[in-house]
């Protein structure tokens, strides 16, 4: 992997230069070149006929890939962790922002041992040892979230997931405290989607992951059962953008209080989501295609499942303008229509 990035290096190119070159995508290049994924050996070949380098230095790195394993710290665990889940742990390791949506379970990243270990006992055909394993390397991710060089973390969790009983009410009261600690490290950022959200944009749980290189272009991740599937595309990306963008509109204020005790008459102690009153839901703003280029007439955009604001961009802080959302539908037709 080093060997590999000091050809590109020595070649003067960024890994975006050398993956289109071959008709790959920029992060695979990265990921050879970091170890965060299998080396494998037609690759090298590609990578050394393209930087043009001596016969036996191609045989010599591809003879490494062959023999090479990739080592990160959650691989000494074997079998708990899938081998199409440990180039996602690479990647989630070097991450500078994550923005997650989870419909029917709470993030990994904030999942107690019990909660945890629940999900991997049920319905997993897996050991006991192998399930300890897998155990441990979940509560190892998190770590990352308390680094000095944390990722912004965003997640959205839907209100199913929050009241959903995992094991039993003792296992989810530790683990819905274990989000409120979490919420309160400063890179993380957690919103409840109620269940009176209405109708919002995705059709299952995902992840996205940006990366600090500006060669390293964002990447989306989806995982099932026995696979995962991994989307590179600028056309994947700003789509997932969107619908992760219309999650936060939809959803309640980014706040400790989303979720607390409830009262132990209806809940038996078990911490619930709480309601809140459309205001209280995060406004997310995109300036408007109509503005100004040159910053002049400059409006900003947000849009609810009910209502749209708009404001100055210039004075971010002063008044907005809100409209029912079936008026500014009206307005927007004739403004297009000239």
């Amino acid at each position: 992997s080093i060997e590999l990035k000091k050809l590109r290096e020595k070649s003067a190119l960024t890994c975006a230069q050398v993956g289109q070159a071959l008709d790959w995508s920029g992060s695979k290049v990265n990921r050879m070149e970091t170890g965060s994924g299998r080396v494998q050996p037609s690759d090298v070949d590609a990578l050394c006929r393209f930087y043009d380098t001596s016969d036996e230095l191609r045989e010599f790195l591809k003879s490494l890939a062959r023999e090479a394993k990739t080592r990160g710290w959650w691989q000494v665990h074997g079998a708990g962790v899938p081998e199409w889940f440990n180039i996602y742990i690479g990647l989630e390791q070097d991450a500078s922002t994550l923005r997650q949506y989870q419909c029917e379970v709470l993030p990994g990243l904030m999942q107690t041992e019990a909660y945890a270990r629940e999900l991997h006992t049920t319905g997993a055909h897996m050991s006991a040892e192998d399930i300890d394993r897998a155990v441990r390397v979940r509560l190892e991710r998190q770590e990352m979230l308390t680094r000095p060089d944390a990722p912004e973390a965003w997640f959205v969790v839907n209100e199913g997931a929050v009241r959903n009983v995992i094991g039993d009410r003792e296992v989810m009261r530790e683990q819905l405290e274990r989000i409120l600690e979490t919420t309160e490290l400063p890179s993380v950022t957690l919103q409840v989607l109620p269940f009176d959200s209405g109708t919002y944009p995705a059709t299952g749980s995902f992840t996205m992951l940006g990366f600090p290189a500006p060669e390293d272009p964002d990447l989306v991740y989806r995982d099932g059962i026995t696979d995962a599937v991994y989307l590179e595309g600028e056309h994947h990306v700003r789509e997932y953008t969107r619908a992760f963008d219309g999650l936060r509109a939809a959803a309640l204020s980014p706040q400790p209080s989303a979720v607390r005790p409830a009262r132990p008459v209806r809940r038996e102690g078990v911490l619930e989501v709480t309601t809140a009153a459309p205001t209280d839901r995060v406004l997310v703003w995109h300036t408007s295609s109509y503005s100004n280029g040159a910053g002049g007439e400059c409006v900003e955009c947000a849009i609810t499942s009910t209502h749209a604001h708009v404001r100055d961009t210039k004075t971010v802080d002063g008044p907005v303008v809100t409209v029912e959302g079936s008026a500014w539908g009206v307005f927007l037709r004739a403004l297009k229509s000239g």
